[in-house]
């Protein structure tokens, strides 16, 4: 059960809506998951990889998505930083 949203209602515009569907050569579905990935990229989260793959890994479920980013940050498992 969800306790928290990060997002607030949101409208997509017409204007939106035919700019993914214009990138994706009319793929309904492929306009949708550009949608998608565009309101998760607005939270600012992850990158545009990272927020794919949270999506991805979610079934494409927005608020799925931004809960698995808030609870695994991207660049924790990176090289760089060490457990201690």
């Amino acid at each position: 059960m969800r306790s928290h949203s990060v997002f607030s209602p949101c409208q997509v515009t017409t204007e939106d809506c035919m700019y993914a569907l214009e990138e994706t050569r009319w793929d309904v579905h492929s306009a949708i998951k550009l949608l998608k990935l565009k309101q998760l990229l607005s939270t600012k989260l992850g990158d545009k990889d990272a927020c794919k793959r949270a999506l991805m890994r979610r079934q494409w479920d927005v608020q799925e998505a931004a809960d698995y980013l808030l609870a695994h940050p991207p660049g924790l498992d990176s090289p760089e930083l060490i457990h201690v």
